[in-house]
């Protein structure tokens, strides 16, 4: 395993071939284990290049750690050279010898003579210069000179004083030429701690230096070192990286130059002679990726590996003096460390590499929310428009993410306060389902980086949790393992993943999610009247059901979407109450739909069910499939949700519950039922479709096509394709043709394209009522059975009955209703159509106001009339939901009455006066009569003119024209005045 260790090495020094006393070993290189051999693999900086891969070397080592050869590969050139170490039987260095491996000729050799075991002299030959080394010790065998004589003639000589720790204190040098030894170098020391600190005065050609080096005792590696010239105080630093093996052998090595921005890197392979190896060959990104920054006058310069790149901008980080940039050529992200934006740098500040994993995307904490996304360079945005670039949502400072667009994955952000100013690279998820614990008492359930809402919820005695989101009758189920442990357990913003359940009863099966066994139900009715569904196995599991309905035939029944199962509770409301009626029987009636059919009455009659309720507005029409058999298509329309739904059902079996599906959407709801023999009908928003004169089959008998008038009278069609592979029963949704489309198709089906039909025969409409036995039957004009739809029935004291279409809007009278039991074929009349207006008035002073058929109950009345004695009353009436106002009259008795109305021209406060003299009016505003409100009022050129202050209002007024020429109890809109010109209408009347 790798330990990575922060410590220093000069390895130029280390690493450079230079003139040895002795013999390399692993022990003198401070190698530990046994090592058999070493590859060396160094980059070094080159202009407008960088890091560069300059130089390979190979060590190996003899059996006793003794170094005995180096293979030296230069890359420039792409020259190899080798040095062959040769001891003596005393394991003394006797020569090195550099050698050509193409030809094996010697290049250079180094010959060495010892006295007492120390090198006196070493001999070194290369073509036909020969340098001689000749070395003085001091009795503490301390080296203390070295004279260097080429060709015979002196160069130079070095003098060295020690300390008796043998270190060097002075470096003096004396050339031929010169008369007195001059001082190169002094040292002196000190001990911090653990560190060796050495300080060296050094006399150049350029000037003095003073050179500091902090050695880590310990590891035997440098740690800084800091130079500075003293003329100038211009300083420079460097500082050195080092990755460790399980051994701590060094197996990467970096020099960082924090004054010019540029490094160097050693890369190690250590083969040992068990055969194992450490460290790597070649420079792996984003690992040694080495990045530094310099900022000066607002301009920041990146350099990476040493060289400069082109980076963006520059992101703040909450809580953090770092900063974040991205560089595109490197598809990689940089941590400019301590970056301060108001100040110039003196020295290369540090930029840590986070990533280069392309389209890799980071957090940070917020600067509002709980996170911050970056990706590419940019902040990402949040939001729930698809022109963000994520939704997310925070449980407490956690945060849940989801992206969008070709990424498509979620992420996971916990407790992101918690960060500190850090930057992460964060995991992308392909689970988008995750659930947070929000309070000590609550959770909420997040997918794809939006809550989830939890209808209802169930929790085995595991502690895992099953919930679901409906969604109209759909459900979606997620599975909250081990959710009890977690909610107990955890912190607020602590989140968990969920697992969303395509086929929850099949899942939780086969993978055995739950301890609960769904196969079988049994329920209780307790004594205070409520009920409980359990399993066979007594697990309580009513949570997860829907709302119970009650059947007209006096059953409970209660849809199950987990098993997507109707339930019947057997003989629930035949139980005495009071009394606790325990493990009593269930029967399923219908499974895999969550919208049913119900038969009751013997077949006569049917409702229909969706999860929890009973449909109440919709229209329904069944046909006969075959007219021999009482088998039926049937299809409802809902009006509420603008949906349509098929049914079959057959008469003559004991079935009491049946599927209804529903139908894809087509525009205007049309569908085509199948029948026997080819034939079809048509359905538009439940209603049969009456006229099939160019209803026609292709020449393929592959399609049905419909033409038909719009209310423009414009020939339009329908296409219902694969009729001929359809079954009887089923529906096929209509196509709309485009103009082209349908020109074409009468063209080919010669089809008169004016559609005038075949006959002056026009079908009259069917509507009809009747009632034998206590049962009641009513068809509309379209012959459809509207009875289940029908409300509000009185007779107001005649002998018909009025009621009232809640589905269609209209107000239907049944002639002579009350003078039989039975009426075969009874007379309808419409006395409000769904196109007209009207207000309804009977009894006491009792009124309804119908529009378009609807009748509306958020009303205000208030008397125009004002003498009781009048044979004629009028009245205002102003309907709330629309703002509109209407004004009625009618001969004041207490009979049934169908009134006309008047609607009033429109203001914005649905204020009216009502002329009772030339000196006096009524005003009503909104259906109320305006008493004393402290208004001003003056009769201005004919008309009205009235001020007033509304509370909390500002001064308005209205205007009421032609009042002089009005008559007695005429009503006249207000006129409102525009506020600007309020007081300037005041003044004009006050003058």
């Amino acid at each position: 395993m790798k330990a990575f260790i922060t410590s220093c090495l000069w390895l130029l020094a280390t690493l450079g071939i230079a003139q040895d006393l002795q013999v390399p070993t692993l022990e003198s290189k401070g190698i530990n284990g046994k090592v058999k051999a070493i590859e060396w693999h160094t980059y070094q900086f080159v202009n407008d290049k960088g890091l560069t891969y300059v130089k390979k070397d190979v060590e190996s080592y003899d059996e006793s750690g003794r170094l005995t050869t180096i293979s030296s590969h230069l890359i420039a050139n792409n020259q190899t050279y080798k040095y062959v170490y040769t001891v003596d039987k005393k394991g003394l260095l006797t020569e090195i010898k550099v050698v050509n491996p193409a030809n094996n000729l010697a290049l250079q050799t180094t010959s060495y003579e010892y006295k007492k075991s120390l090198v006196t002299k070493t001999t070194q030959v290369q073509g036909p210069n020969t340098v001689e080394r000749n070395y003085t010790y001091n009795k503490d065998n301390h080296l203390i000179a070295v004279e260097v004589i080429q060709n015979g003639t002196q160069q130079l000589t070095e003098y060295y004083e020690v300390d008796q720790e043998g270190r060097r204190t002075k470096l003096s040098r004396k050339l031929p030429n010169q008369a007195e030894v001059e001082v190169i170098s002094t040292y002196t020391y000190e001990t911090d701690n653990d560190r060796l600190i050495t300080r060296e005065k050094r006399n150049t050609d350029q000037g003095v230096f003073e050179i500091t080096k902090y050695t880590d005792k310990s590891l035997n590696r440098d740690v800084r070192e800091e130079t500075k010239k003293v003329s100038t105080a211009q300083q420079g630093f460097k500082r050195q990286l080092f990755e460790d093996d399980s051994l701590g052998n060094w197996i990467k090595g970096e020099v960082i130059d924090d004054q010019f921005g540029r490094s160097a890197l050693i890369l190690r392979k250590i083969i040992y002679a068990d055969g194992s190896e450490t460290g790597r060959t070649q420079m792996e990104s984003p690992l040694d990726d080495r990045g530094q920054f310099m900022r000066k006058y607002s301009q920041m310069q990146l350099v990476v590996n040493g060289r400069v790149v082109s980076q963006g901008y520059v992101h703040d980080i909450p809580n953090s003096k770092d900063r974040l940039t991205y560089v595109a050529s490197e598809k990689a992200w940089y941590l400019l460390k301590d970056y301060d934006a108001t100040s110039n740098m003196t020295s290369w500040g540090e930029a840590q590499i986070i990533t280069n994993t392309p389209k890799a995307i980071l957090y940070s904490e917020g600067f509002s929310g709980a996170i911050e996304l970056y990706q590419e360079g940019k902040k990402l945005t949040s939001g729930t428009s698809t022109f963000t670039d994520y939704t997310k949502y925070e449980v407490g400072s956690s945060a849940i993410a989801y992206l969008r667009a070709d990424i498509n994955k979620s992420l996971v952000v916990q407790h992101a306060n918690k960060l500190g100013g850090k930057v992460g690279v964060a995991e992308l998820l392909d689970n988008h389902y995750y659930w947070g614990k929000a309070t000590d008492s609550t959770y909420v359930l997040t997918g794809y980086g939006r809550s989830i809402s939890v209808e209802r919820q169930l929790e085995d005695s595991n502690g895992h949790k099953l919930v679901f989101d409906q969604v109209g009758s759909g459900f979606y189920w997620y599975y909250l393992p081990d959710f009890r442990k977690n909610f107990d357990n955890g912190q607020k913003g602590d989140v968990f993943p969920a697992v969303y359940l395509s086929k929850p009863i099949e899942e939780i099966k086969e993978n055995n999610l739950l301890s609960i066994d769904f196969s079988n139900f049994l329920f209780d009715k307790l004594a205070n009247g409520n009920y409980r569904i359990k399993t066979w196995k007594g697990d309580v599991v009513t949570n997860i059901s829907s709302k119970p309905v009650k059947t007209p035939d006096n059953e409970l029944i209660v849809y199950y979407p987990l098993t997507q199962q109707y339930l019947r509770m057997d003989g629930y409301y035949a139980l005495e109450n009071g009394k606790e009626h325990l493990n009593r029987k269930i029967t399923p009636l219908l499974e895999g739909s969550p919208y049913g059919y119900y038969l009751h009455n013997e077949g006569k009659s049917i409702v229909f069910y969706k999860p929890g309720v009973r449909f109440t507005s919709y229209q329904f029409n069944s046909h006969k499939l075959d007219n021999n058999k009482r088998k039926y298509g049937a299809l409802l329309y809902d009006s509420l949700t603008n949906a349509s739904y098929s049914m079959n059902y057959d008469l003559e079996q004991p079935e009491v519950m049946g599927p209804m599906s529903r139908l894809p959407y087509t525009q205007g709801n049309v569908y085509l039922l199948k029948l026997e023999a080819s034939r079809w009908v048509i359905f538009e928003k439940g209603a049969k479709v009456s006229d099939y004169d160019f209803s026609v089959l292709t020449e393929d008998d592959k399609e049905v096509v419909h033409f038909y008038k719009d209310e423009k009278n414009k020939v339009q069609a329908y296409r219902f394709p694969d009729f001929d592979t359809a079954e009887p029963g089923q529906f096929i949704y209509a196509y709309n043709l485009g103009a082209d489309e349908v020109r074409k198709q009468l063209t080919e089906l010669s089809i008169d394209p004016d559609l005038t039909p075949k006959s002056d025969e026009a079908e009259l409409g069917n509507l009809r009522f009747s009632k034998s036995d206590g049962q009641f039957y009513m068809t509309n004009a379209n012959g459809i059975y509207i009875q289940s739809r029908l409300g509000w029935f009185d007779s107001f004291g005649t002998a018909h009955l009025i009621t009232y279409d809640t589905v269609d809007h209209f107000l239907y009278r049944l002639e002579d209703y009350q003078l039989s039991e039975t009426i075969e074929k009874g007379k309808v009349e419409v006395l409000i159509s769904n196109e007209q207006n009207g207000v309804i008035r009977w009894g006491k002073n009792k009124a309804l106001l119908a529009i378009a058929g609807q009748l509306q109950t958020d009303v205000n009345r208030e008397y125009i009339t004002v003498n009781g004695q009048d044979p004629v009353w009028k009245e205002l009436i102003y309907d709330q939901s629309s703002g509109e106002t209407y004004k009625f009259e009618y001969k004041n008795d207490s009979a049934f009455k169908i009134l006309p109305i008047e609607k009033l021209p429109k203001n914005a406060d649905a204020a009216y006066l009502i002329k009772v003299s030339d000196n006096s009016f009524d005003l009503v505003v909104k259906g109320d009569r305006i008493k004393d409100d402290g208004a001003r009022s003056y009769n201005h050129n004919g008309d009205i003119l009235r001020f007033f202050t509304p509370p909390g209002g500002k001064l308005s007024a209205y205007r009421f024209k032609g009042f002089s020429n009005a008559g007695y109890l005429d009503v006249i809109a207000a006129e409102i005045i525009p506020s600007a010109e309020v007081n300037v209408l005041l003044q004009q009347v006050g003058n």
